[in-house]
């Protein structure tokens, strides 16, 4: 599940443990209209969430292109203008 996003990046909770300087791909979409993105990440930093055996993962986006980069900040700019309610 995703908790944070931004154009650089994004943290996560994650059912297993990944170690800081591993490398990922990951996609998803904003809706079912469009394509997934798939952006290459590496993660910057990780813990465990206390009581659980998940973590929350904070991976930094490495070599995004441009198109994606702006799909996230439209998605981002959306978001603040009309919350979910």
């Amino acid at each position: 599940m995703i908790v944070e996003l931004s154009e650089n990046g994004f943290g996560f909770v994650s059912g297993r443990s990944l170690s800081v300087g591993e490398e990922l791909t990951v996609a998803w979409r904003f809706d079912d209209a469009e394509a997934p993105m798939q952006i290459f990440c590496v993660v910057r930093y990780t813990e465990k969430t206390n009581g659980t055996s998940s973590c929350m993962t904070g991976a930094e986006f490495l070599d995004i292109g441009v198109a994606d980069r702006l799909r996230i900040v439209d998605f981002l700019t959306r978001r603040i203008l009309s919350p979910p309610v």
